[in-house]
């Protein structure tokens, strides 16, 4: 199963052009013009400006992953899940992992339903307030997401980066897209 794991970041632009058995977005990535099939919330509504917090609510997941239950009154079929610190191990599928920034929560939980392939979008930790490339937080934080990854290859689940612009452009291989590798076999099998 192919997992697109969206975040906010500008290389989320245009994640929903390619088909995906599932999306797990977060935060308010709808901004992108594209519904995830579920959502994970993991700051409070307070911790969310106003423009924010709008394309939150406007957003329609299937299902909604939250830590905290203030979320489950905007959302139908939302879940409260307990968090478990990443510390460098992926020790079980059962157990969400979490960081400082919410794409990881939404990762943990591609593998914890079942992907074998993870690809990212807008995780880009290029322009975040906090958590970029270049400052303590986010090269702290890059390096938690590359222990991840590496746990996650160890476990036979690939991970890919979506698109070009993100801190993790020379650690991870750009993803080839299902749709188009579909269309040429379509095509040669076709013709035989």
């Amino acid at each position: 199963m192919t997992v697109a794991i969206v975040g906010a970041g500008a290389s989320a632009e245009g994640w929903g052009k390619t088909k995906f058995d599932l999306s797990i977005g977060v935060n308010d990535c709808y901004k992108y013009g594209y519904h995830p099939d579920q959502l994970v919330l993991i700051n409070f509504e307070r911790k969310f400006t106003p423009p924010r917090l709008k394309v939150i609510l406007a957003t329609r997941p299937s299902k909604l992953w939250t830590h905290t239950s203030t979320w489950t009154k905007h959302f139908n079929n939302s879940e409260v899940i307990k968090l478990a610190p990443f510390n460098g191990y992926v020790r079980s599928k059962d157990l969400i992992y979490s960081s400082k920034t919410s794409p990881m929560v939404a990762i943990s939980l591609a593998y914890k339903q079942g992907a074998t392939e993870i690809v990212l979008f807008g995780v880009d930790m290029v322009t975040h307030a906090a958590y970029r490339s270049g400052t303590k937080q986010g090269d702290y934080e890059i390096k938690q997401y590359l222990r991840l990854f590496d746990e996650l290859w160890r476990k036979g689940v690939r991970v890919w980066r979506g698109a070009n612009g993100t801190a993790f452009d020379t650690k991870l291989r750009l993803y080839e897209r299902v749709n188009e590798r579909r269309t040429s076999d379509e095509v040669s099998t076709k013709a035989v």
